[in-house]
Order: C-alpha cells, then structure tokens, then sequence
C-alpha cells in the first residue's frame, strides 16, 4: 500500500507483524476468513503480547496456528555444514563412528551450543564465521528480549521477571539443579515470584514445573542467554 503496489486477490500475501500490537488487527482475521477468503494473510507477532491484548474476540478455528522455534541441532548442522549432516543423517544405531567424523560433529555441537539456533546468527556463521558478529547479534536479542519484559509491566511483574531471568543462570550451576525463589529475592517465595514464573512458560523458554512449591525444576535457557548472563 506504501508503495503504491496493487493487492491483488489470490497473488499478493499480506502480512500482518507484531499483530498483538492492535487487537483490532487480529480481529480482522475473521473477516478476511469469511468475507475475503481469496486473500492470502498471514499474521505474527508475540504469543505473549496475545494473550495478554486481551482482543474482543479470537478467530477460534478460523487461522491455523504454527509455532516456530529455533533451529534445533539437525537444522543447524545442515545449513552449516550439509554434507556432515548427510553423513549425520545415515548413521544407524550401533554403527561405528570413525574418529575423524565423530570429532568433526563434536566440534559442530560445540559451535551451536554457543551459536545457539536463533535465524540470524546461524545466518551470520554461514556466511562470515565470524564470532564477533555473533556475538553482536546474540547481544541484540538479548537486549530485546530483556526490554519486552517491560512492555508489559503492569499486566505482569516486569521487574519480578527481570530478577527472576538474571538469577536463572547461577542457580542453574548449583549441584541440586532446583530452582530456589529465596536466591531471587532473600526471603523470596513461590507467590511472590509466581507470576514471574509463568511468564516464560509462555514464551516457551523456561517452563516451570512447580508453580505451587518454593522450589521448582526448570528448562535451561538457551545456551548462548546463560553465557552472555555471565559476562
């Protein structure tokens, strides 16, 4: 529409980013569902930013829903290094390793662990493996990550999730692997930091288990996050 160019039904897909932003927008799903089917449309944004919108209503059955997440160590190893992973891909359980293959894939593990599997930097290594840039890039989205906290403060803690996010790392490095809401805050406990808690079970990046008790069991942050936490 900026641009002057012409949307034409069947051939031109409108997008709709960062939808939660305008719970109006996601409204409007329903309509091209019913009343302009031979638009292509595709929306995304936050699943978070969603939920919390509060729309008046939501095109239940209406949009198919994909949830897209980093790219895991198979995806990584074939668009880093393809004819690895054509060898990766034919291993069979039992078989044998050489040496020369099992320590080339190591060293690939290695990479995505501090690469991690976020579009860009895998992107980056391709194309420059250089560590610099990813290491810019993986600051960048921490950044973001760490400002979204605050777009949505007063719906939820952002402070209490900021603690919550800071603390996960040195807890993690404790030998009994709990999670404890005393380390966030000194006398900390599962009400207060509840919230906090279910926060980034949203998002899918540190699922609690235990909401209900002071300690809880939780999933490791991306590897590159715990890294950059530390420096």
């Amino acid at each position: 529409m900026i641009s002057g160019s012409k949307i034409q039904p069947g051939k031109t897909l409108i997008i709709f980013d960062e939808i939660q932003e305008c719970p109006e927008a996601l409204n409007t799903l329903k309509y091209f569902r019913e009343k302009a089917n031979e638009y292509h449309v595709i929306a995304a944004g936050s699943l978070l930013g969603t939920l919390l919108a509060q729309p008046k209503s939501y095109p239940v059955g209406i949009v198919n829903l994909l949830d897209v997440f980093p790219l895991t160590f198979d995806e990584f190893l074939n668009a880093t290094e393809p004819a690895l992973y054509d060898f990766y891909e034919s291993i069979e359980k039992g078989q044998p390793i050489e040496e020369i293959f099992h320590n080339r894939l190591i060293d690939a593990y290695n990479n995505y662990l501090i690469i991690g599997g976020m579009p860009e930097c895998v992107a980056s290594w391709v194309k420059y493996k250089d560590p610099a840039k990813i290491l810019k890039i993986q600051r960048e989205l921490v950044e973001v990550l760490v400002n979204d906290f605050s777009k949505h403060n007063g719906k939820v803690n952002s402070g209490r999730i900021l603690m919550v996010f800071r603390s996960i790392v040195s807890q993690l490095a404790k030998p009994n692997e709990k999670f404890m809401y005393g380390a966030v805050r000194e006398g900390g406990r599962a009400r207060d930091f509840e919230e906090a808690i279910e926060w980034p079970s949203i998002i899918r990046q540190v699922p609690s288990a235990c909401p209900n008790a002071d300690t809880a069991r939780m999933v490791l942050l991306p590897t590159f996050l715990c890294i950059l936490q530390e420096r």
